[in-house]
This record gives structure tokens, C-alpha cells and sequence, in this order.
């Protein structure tokens, strides 16, 4: 009896996201198997696989993530990275698109598992692109920051996650967009009456312009976080070298 080989999902991963990554820029880390791209010397892009559990008996699945985080974040490895990485269907849902939670597969039959997979990249062109070739900076960055991960730029005092990033860009924001985002976001689902204007707002002072507007005024403190986000991006873009997603 012939014993059937199973399908590596991450080398169908690679030969179908291989070639339009690379005309997009990214190029393929293998040392973690995610695709990097570095835009402007501060901002990393970056697309991955990741398994995930079938409904379905005998199946596998996968589902792709993808997303940004600046070279000021207080951490540069794989977890970082699975943490900032957006799920096409989370991301599909907040946009008001169609989409799919995960991709399942026969794990013995490669044709099976690519036709998934190219299914995966047609909805990540679709999702993921358009947001990511927005992005050509920090002060775009942090404007995703906001829009999809705005905890990412909470407790600056602390130098935590890519608080710095907003630090860096001298920015007074008081965040009033993400204000009017959330409550048209609660008008529409017809949940006005759970919506705390007051408490969000609370919120995003402690957490976020508030504490970046500590940095501001302690002159030490913002000295302390211009010297961590010098050295942190120093670090990072030799650790990129390391990793030969950039020369």
C-alpha cells in the first residue's frame, strides 16, 4: 500500500504569494517564513501563514495575515508579528466586504490545497493591498495605527509597542477621527444606545495623548524617547540585514 505524502501548505504558500509579493517589493525571510517589506526605512510590511483548525473532518486549514509595524517598537520578532497581523476576514468585516474566516484543505491533495491558496491571495489583493500601498511612511502608519490598531500607539511614557512612532512625529492629533469613526460605526449596526462618547474619550486621553503629551513636557523623558528610538531602529535595520530582507 502506497502511503500518501502530505502537502507542505507553507511551500504552496510560497509558490502562489511568491511571485506577486516579490513584484510588489517584499521579499521572503526565511528564517521565519514571513515576507518583509521596508518602506522608508521605518516602517515594516509584512505578509504570513498561519494554521489554523478545520471545521471540516480530515481537512486543514490556514487562514493569511497581514499588516505594518515600525522600526520603534519595543519588539521585533515572530509573535510581534502574528500579534500586529490582520486577518483578511477581521479586516474584510470592519470594511463591510464579503469574506472568509479560514481556508480548508485536503492535506494530500496539492491541487486542492492551491486552488485555497489562490483563493487566500485573490482576497488578500483585494483587502490587503490597497491598505498596505497606502502606506508609504510613518506619519501614514500611524494614521493605520489609528484607524485599525490604535492601542498599538497607547503608553508612550512607557516607550511601549509603537507609542514612539507617534512621539517621533511631534503630533497633537487629539484623535477626534477615531471618535467619528467609532460612532458612525454604531450608528450603522444600530447600537448608538452602547455607544460612551465619554468613556472613549477618557480613554483614548490616558492611554494615548495623554501620555504622548507626558513625553512632550518632561524634556528628559522625550530626550530618554528620541535616544530608545534611535537606538531601536538602529538595531532593527541591522537585524533586517541579518535576516537579508534588506542589503
Amino acid at each position: 500500500m502506497v502511503e500518501l505524502k502530505k502537502v507542505s501548505i507553507k511551500k504552496v504558500f510560497e509558490s502562489v504569494f511568491g511571485i506577486p509579493l516579490s513584484e510588489r517589493g517584499f521579499v521572503l525571510c526565511k528564517k521565519n517564513g514571513i515576507y518583509m517589506r521596508l518602506v522608508d526605512d521605518e516602517v515594516l510590511k509584512f505578509v504570513l501563514l498561519t494554521n489554523d483548525r478545520a471545521d471540516t473532518r480530515d481537512k486543514k486549514a490556514f487562514y493569511i495575515q497581514a499588516g505594518m509595524i515600525s522600526l520603534y517598537n519595543d519588539r521585533l520578532d515572530k509573535v510581534k508579528f502574528l500579534q500586529y497581523g490582520l486577518r483578511a476576514g477581521t479586516l474584510a468585516k470592519q470594511l463591510g466586504y464579503p469574506y472568509r474566516h479560514r481556508y480548508e484543505y485536503d492535506p494530500y491533495d496539492r491541487n486542492d490545497a492551491e486552488k485555497q491558496m489562490k483563493a487566500a491571495l485573490e482576497e488578500s489583493c483585494s483587502i490587503f493591498f490597497p491598505i498596505m500601498d497606502s502606506v508609504q511612511g510613518l506619519s501614514d502608519y500611524v494614521d493605520y495605527c489609528k484607524m485599525y490598531r490604535i492601542h498599538h500607539l497607547y503608553f508612550a511614557t512607557r516607550f511601549a509597542n509603537d507609542s514612539l512612532a507617534l512621539v517621533l512625529l511631534d503630533d497633537h492629533d487629539d484623535f477626534t477621527g477615531i471618535l467619528q469613526r467609532e460612532k458612525k460605526g454604531y450608528e450603522q449596526n444600530g447600537r448608538m444606545d452602547q455607544f460612551d462618547e465619554e468613556r472613549l474619550k477618557e480613554c483614548l486621553f490616558e492611554f494615548g495623548t495623554g501620555e504622548r503629551d507626558k513625553v512632550y513636557a518632561d524634556s528628559e523623558l522625550y530626550k530618554a524617547a528620541l535616544e530608545e528610538a534611535k537606538r531601536r531602529r538602529e538595531a532593527y535595520l541591522q537585524q533586517l540585514k541579518e535576516w537579508k530582507v534588506i542589503d
